[in-house]
Formats: structure tokens, C-alpha cells, sequence
């Protein structure tokens, strides 16, 4: 999947305009344009 694709659906589906982001997660680095894995997680 193209990785602007993904982010455009999942900022609509999450409605992530609708929050404040209180707490930076750090260095984020920019992967390549095709996305073929997902990883996320909680603390």
C-alpha cells in the first residue's frame, strides 16, 4: 500500500485531528513509499 494512502485512511478513521499530540514519541524516521508491514504497540 502507498504509505500517503495509508496515512490519509488511518488520520480519517482514527480522526487524528480531533487530538492534541501531548507527548512526542521521538526520532521518527520516513520509511519507504510502499508500506508491506505494520507494527504497533502500547505502553
Amino acid at each position: 500500500m502507498d504509505r500517503k494512502e495509508l496515512e490519509l485512511y488511518l488520520n480519517d478513521l482514527l480522526q487524528a485531528a480531533r487530538f492534541r499530540d501531548y507527548c512526542p514519541n521521538g526520532l521518527q524516521v520516513q520509511g519507504r513509499e510502499s508500506v508491506t508491514h505494520i507494527v504497533t504497540g502500547v505502553t
